[in-house]
């Protein structure tokens, strides 16, 4: 069932919200649905749903069971969901998931029930009781990001998976997931003791560098797919949509009153999670730290010092600024073992040796974290379906005064931000889309 046509901002066309049981039922849940959330973070590898329910109709008692099973609800349904922002320049969002468990159960009358179903995408089950036990590299060693290929390939393409996209295409229901990345640099090998295919994955994204020593690698899902990205190579996007707080008299005298923006790019509300934090920055490492690098087989040990002021040029911002503050080097102090330079002494040549990188970059990347984190932000927006975590949005927020400073932009508040979570939230009509999101410093002196 299709709710369509442009009314106003936050309007939502839900085109198919549709549940099929093992056994290959269909049922409409349009008009049993009371809320629809979508989630997606840049720190986590899938995209979940839940959809909160009003059922007088027996849903669950109609469930037959598919061969030798007892039936009703077995946290093996799919869900077809299918909506956009109202725009016929807008593709659809199409999203199939597998509602794993039920929760918050309860009657709210003698004949009425709630519950909440919950959703993950049909490659997050999949892979649920998968393990890794094997070798990555060669013995010429390869690059992490040809390694998550391969595990994508394998693992989130694997025939089980290819066959439920298929029978789902015949029955007119597409869903085109694609795989994007950010290519990583030097070559290694690694052997995975038995892990499971996230854990393996985390532990690859910890291990990534690219050509910029502040290198920050994630592995997330989108409406478009999964996602290996460098969040240095994010920061660079051009902005998205650019989007304006605005007081309930800001159009009294200021730009408000001729403004072009639309009511679909105002923000509802924010929250600011998060400020600068000066003691925060100093123990997270920000300004300072010190690495004590251990090289036992040559007896002997390497003492770098990081500061941040003479490196932040080299981070990709989201504005141009330093953060304010300072700190000694042993505010973090770390000490580890390394090889560095064995591949390139006589002795050790035999061993064929492919000595990290990553402890000279950590300092850098600790750094580049709590420097893109200094500020996280809580928004609400009127839905717009197109957005998604990585995405870079420009914000604007005026001085909060009753005088006439209320016709300037906050330059602390105002600027660059990146999306690092999402939830998409929607009933039948109306819908919001709430992001997390960070920022570094100000945009202007």
């Amino acid at each position: 069932m299709a709710v369509e046509g442009y009314r106003q901002a936050g309007d939502i066309e839900l085109n198919n919200l549709t549940l099929m049981a093992r056994s290959g039922q269909q049922f409409d849940l349009t008009e049993l649905m009371l809320e629809v959330n979508i989630y997606q973070d840049l720190y986590n590898k899938e995209m979940t749903c839940e959809i909160a329910i009003s059922d007088a109709t027996g849903l669950m008692d109609f469930i037959k069971p598919a061969g030798d099973e007892i039936g009703g609800f077995t946290g093996a349904e799919l869900l077809f969901l299918s909506y956009r922002t109202p725009d016929d320049n807008i593709p659809k969002n199409r999203h199939i998931f597998i509602l794993h468990s039920i929760e918050n159960r309860q009657s709210v009358d003698e004949k009425i029930e709630t519950y909440v179903l919950l959703g993950a995408s049909i490659e997050t089950i999949s892979i649920a009781d998968k393990k890794i036990s094997r070798s990555y590299g060669g013995d010429k060693g390869n690059t992490i990001s040809n390694m998550i290929k391969s595990i994508h390939k394998e693992f989130y393409e694997s025939e089980l998976i290819t066959k439920i996209y298929t029978n789902i295409r015949e029955a007119n229901f597409n869903v085109k997931k694609k795989l994007t990345v950010d290519e990583t640099k030097s070559k290694h090998r690694y052997v995975i003791p038995n892990l499971s295919v996230e854990k393996t994955i985390d532990f690859l994204v910890r291990e990534s560098e690219g050509d910029d020593i502040a290198s920050l690698y994630t592995f997330y899902e989108d409406t478009n797919g999964y996602n290996f990205r460098n969040v240095s190579e994010l920061v660079k996007q051009e902005d998205k949509e650019i989007y304006k707080w605005e007081p309930s008299n800001y159009t009294e005298g200021g730009q408000g009153k001729d403004s072009s923006n639309l009511d679909a790019f105002k923000i509802i509300r924010y929250e600011v999670v998060k400020d600068s934090n000066l003691l925060e920055n100093i123990e997270s490492g920000l300004y300072a730290s010190r690495t004590i690098l251990i090289d036992p087989l040559r007896k002997k040990n390497i003492v770098r010092n990081y500061d941040y002021k003479k490196q932040y040029t080299k981070f990709s911002k989201l504005q141009k600024f330093r953060i304010p503050g300072g700190s000694e080097s042993t505010a973090v102090v770390d000490m580890m073992t390394t090889r560095f330079e064995h591949d390139q002494l006589p002795v050790f040549r035999n061993e064929n040796v492919l000595p990290k990188t990553l402890e000279r970059t950590l300092p850098f990347r600790r750094s580049y974290a709590a420097h893109l984190n200094n500020k996280v932000l809580e928004v609400t927006l009127h839905g717009n379906s197109t957005l998604n975590v990585g995405d870079v949005l420009f914000l604007s927020f005026p001085v909060m005064s009753t005088g006439e400073e209320q016709l300037r932009e906050d330059k602390y508040m105002t600027g660059r931000h990146l999306i690092t979570s999402l939830r998409h939230k929607f009933d039948k009509r109306t819908h919001v889309t709430v992001i997390e999101c960070i920022k570094d410093t100000g945009f202007k002196k």
